[in-house]
C-alpha cells in the first residue's frame, strides 16, 4: 500500500504541476510575442518576463542543485531573478521591459525544458521535506504570476 500511496501522490503532484503550468500558457494563448513584452508601468513586468520568473524559480530553487542538472541558459539568473538578493544580481523591475532577448519562442523552450527536468525529479526520486515544501511555493508563486499576468 505504501508503495501505491507513494506512486498515486507523485502523480498528483506531477499533475498539479503540469495544470499551473498549463493555466499559465492558456492565459497567454492569444497573444503575439510583441504584446507580451510591453511593460505599461516601472513597477509591472513584461509578461515574458513573468513566465520566465517562474520557470527560473523551479529551475533554480528545486533543480539547479541536482546532480546532473545543466542550467538551460546562465544568464537567466540575472534577467529573471525578481529580488532573491542571496541568489546573485537581477535586473532592476523599472527596466524589465527594455530587454528584447531572450526571444518568446526560447522562453517557451525554457519553460518545456525545467518542466521536463521536474516532472522526471517528481517520477523518479523522492522529495525530501524541503524540497516538496520549495515545490509547492513554486507552484504557488506561478499562480500568483498568473494573477499579475491577469
Amino acid at each position: 500500500m505504501d508503495d501505491l500511496s507513494e506512486s498515486f501522490q507523485k502523480v498528483s503532484l506531477e499533475n498539479y504541476f503540469l495544470q499551473t503550468r498549463k493555466s499559465t500558457v492558456t492565459i497567454v494563448n492569444n497573444l503575439e510575442p510583441e504584446d507580451m513584452v510591453l511593460q505599461s508601468e516601472n513597477f509591472v513586468s513584461p509578461i515574458k518576463w513573468h513566465l520566465a520568473h517562474t520557470t527560473w524559480f523551479f529551475e533554480n530553487f528545486v533543480l539547479k542543485n541536482l546532480k546532473n542538472y545543466k542550467i538551460f541558459d546562465k544568464s537567466f539568473n540575472y534577467i529573471f531573478n525578481s529580488y532573491y538578493y542571496s541568489v546573485g544580481r537581477f535586473n532592476p523591475k523599472d527596466m524589465r521591459g527594455c530587454l528584447n532577448r531572450p526571444e518568446i519562442k526560447k522562453i517557451f523552450q525554457y519553460r518545456r525544458y525545467v518542466e521536463k527536468n521536474i516532472c522526471e525529479l517528481v517520477l523518479k526520486s523522492s522529495l525530501d521535506k524541503k524540497k516538496m515544501r520549495i515545490f509547492l511555493i513554486g507552484i504557488n508563486h506561478e499562480q500568483q504570476h498568473q494573477e499579475l499576468i491577469l
